[in-house]
């Protein structure tokens, strides 16, 4: 805070002062103190504004994060919603982020917005408050029967390349039967909770290989022309419950396990 700076350049001057500094000395430190002033007040500023931003775009940031799991509890979705409708409102998050996706990943502001977004949701929807709740707990099998079972994880979504259909949290889990070739996939999901453990959550395999910067950003992801690109999705990772994830995705049938469904005229 600019207020612990002020102090501490009183004490440097003092300091300086007591051993007879030269003037040029006391200047530098002087100088440097004011800098480091000016510089957590530009942080303070620049995290203001971006706190300014997510406010403006809080309803489509919620649903953007809850989007993988069709939110229920009253939470629109991005698939219930009209393309045009879906586009606004991706449009208006990446405008949003846009004016600071710039700033260095190194900057504070950062972790103070991840932790905003994830207050967000925690203050807005019942399952995110379950689901953050739960892992936090340890409490898996709980976590994974309300998982296994919710439809946003659970609805048959066709592969492009083969045509089988998959549950849409088997590209989420990173199954090995999905044909991951081509694209940014190189023959492997990137984030492959399949053949994690739980613990790993944080690790360099999982969320610890992505800055706060690029888990925020992150939420702009899509993937209705690729479903696999449901597998680069972030909002688990800024909520901190990869987890009771990985354990889920190990339990409930069809997410590791390779199973999956003919096409059907029914299915389109």
């Amino acid at each position: 805070m600019p207020s612990k700076m002020m102090f501490a350049l009183a004490a440097a001057v003092t300091s300086v002062g007591a051993y007879r500094a030269d003037r040029k000395a006391v200047t530098e430190t002087v100088a440097k103190a004011r800098g480091m002033v000016a510089d957590s007040q530009a942080n303070d500023a620049l995290m203001e504004s971006a706190s300014s931003l997510v406010r403006e775009v809080q309803g489509s940031l919620l649903t953007l994060g809850l989007s993988r799991f069709r939110g229920s509890q009253g939470n629109t979705s991005v698939e219930d919603m009209s393309p045009e409708e879906a586009e606004r409102m991706m449009k208006d998050v990446k405008a949003a982020f846009a004016k600071i996706q710039y700033v260095p990943a190194s900057n504070p502001m950062w972790t103070k917005l991840r932790a905003t977004i994830k207050k967000m949701m925690l203050d807005n929807s019942q399952d995110a408050r379950d689901w953050i709740g739960w892992a936090a707990e340890k409490k898996y099998d709980l976590y994974t029967h309300k998982s296994c079972n919710f439809f946003g994880g659970a609805e048959f979504v066709k592969e492009a390349s083969t045509g089988k259909m998959w549950p849409t949290d088997a590209y989420w889990c990173g199954n090995p039967g999905i044909d991951w070739s081509g694209s940014i996939y190189g023959g492997k999901p990137v984030n492959d909770y399949c053949g994690a453990s739980v613990g790993d959550a944080s690790s360099t395999k999982l969320c610890g290989k992505y800055t706060d910067k690029e888990i925020v950003l992150g939420l702009t992801v899509t993937w209705k022309e690729d479903p696999r690109d449901v597998n680069v999705m972030m909002s688990d990772c800024l909520m901190d419950i990869v987890d009771g994830d990985i354990y889920y995705c190990h339990k409930c049938a069809g997410r590791c396990s390779g199973v999956h469904v003919p096409p059907t005229s029914s299915q389109f």
